[in-house]
């Protein structure tokens, strides 16, 4: 049975706005809308695509080492694993919307477009003009907010995630062995997912490479983008957002993802995620009874 059930979050309210919705349906994926005047997002990186359409405003973001810029109808993707910034640039607040698909969600679409089982869909443009495509999505958008049912939902978001991969096009990065220093690197990460909850010292991670502590922070920085602390406490935060969706209280998560302790967690999740945790955590709601409850009163009405 596929799960009927939503996960909503709301900030406080102001100047600085997001609501942040979970999805059960196509391996589960999140929806954010929010409207930051104040908000700046730091370096940071999501285990999922991030695929955003601008409402209103202009996105300002660093990615791939570049300084981009998304206006008000333009899309910004972005691949699972690469670092970014964000911020409103301009006189209006921005707005905007923002899907995060699962990049295994993305594999079998690409899988049953032909591509081989093993290929993970890379975007090449951060910044997309389309008017078209921007106009899809935004319908996809649009739907994702109204009760609807759990067909429904699928439906619209294969629908446009095939259809966002035909038009835009994309690479395949494939997961192979890789040459030396991409073992080493391939050995830290690892290392920091198993441990992550854990105090790591720069010493240890240097010792799982053939470099020295100064090197290793380094190649480190030049792989992932950001240095080794900045790439654990993403990982925290991402761990953090599925044990807040299993319901499990603030405080215990901030103590088995290696928190201080709750306060600790709370401002570092509010500034990568725009909302605090507890408004993360929200309250579960059906969307399949309210959908229901809708048609019974269709049709009692007839």
């Amino acid at each position: 049975m596929v799960p009927d059930r939503l996960l909503r979050a709301r900030s406080s309210p102001g100047l600085d706005e997001a609501v942040s919705t979970h999805f059960d349906e196509c391996q589960g994926f999140d929806l954010l809308k929010a409207t930051f005047t104040r908000h700046s997002f730091p370096r940071r990186f999501h285990e999922t695509y991030v695929l955003e359409l601008v409402d209103a405003g202009v996105d300002e973001f660093e990615c791939r080492g570049e300084t981009h810029r998304a206006e008000s109808g333009w899309l910004v993707l972005i691949n699972p694993g690469e670092v970014h910034t964000g911020r409103s640039a301009g006189a209006r607040s921005l707005s905007y919307r923002s899907l995060y698909p699962r990049a295994n969600l993305m594999t079998e679409i690409v899988n049953d477009l032909g591509q081989r089982g093993d290929c993970i869909p890379c975007f090449a443009d951060v910044v997309v003009r389309d008017p078209e495509l921007a106009r899809h999505m935004s319908t996809m958008l649009c739907e994702l907010e109204q009760p609807s049912s759990s067909l429904e939902v699928e439906s619209c978001v294969y629908g446009f995630l095939a259809r966002l991969l035909l038009r835009q096009g994309f690479a395949c990065r494939t997961v192979r062995p890789g040459d030396r220093d991409h073992k080493a690197l391939q050995r830290v990460r690892a290392h920091m997912r198993a441990r992550q909850s854990q105090r790591i010292s720069l010493a240890e991670l240097a010792a799982l490479t053939p470099w020295t502590s100064f090197h290793f922070l380094r190649m480190f920085c030049l792989a992932e983008g950001l240095p080794p602390h900045e790439y654990l406490l993403s990982l925290r935060i991402e761990r953090a957002k599925k044990l807040l969706r299993e319901a499990m209280p603030i405080a215990e998560v901030a103590q088995v993802t290696g928190f201080a302790d709750q306060s600790h967690l709370t401002r570092c999740f509010k500034s990568r995620v725009g909302v605090p945790p507890g408004r993360f955590a929200g309250l579960r709601i059906s969307r399949i009874k309210t959908r229901s409850r809708s048609l019974q009163a269709a049709n009692f009405e007839d």
